[in-house]
């Protein structure tokens, strides 16, 4: 007796070309928690302002902090080369 691919290969042709013709199944939705800060302990915390720093001392170094900030970002950086262009 001959073996005959034919009808092996026409019914698993038949069996894949069903089995993509199918919508797939939906899938449910993922539940994802959201993410848990823990509490900084006690050592990484900063401690109270003390009583002698007045609010306007700290107005005022927040401010002179953030003109430094300014001053810093708009600072231009230098356009000519490090060295001369030397001529042969």
């Amino acid at each position: 007796m001959r073996f005959r691919p034919l009808p092996l290969t026409a019914l698993l042709l038949t069996s894949l070309l069903a089995a993509c013709g199918t919508p797939p199944a939906p899938l449910p939705p993922a539940v994802v928690q959201p993410a848990r800060v823990p509490p900084l302990p006690q050592a990484a915390r900063q401690p109270p302002i003390p009583p002698i720093c007045l609010p306007t001392c700290l107005e005022n170094w927040s401010k002179r902090v953030e003109n430094l900030r300014r001053k810093l970002e708009s600072a231009e950086t230098p356009h000519s080369p490090a060295s001369a262009p030397t001529m042969p």
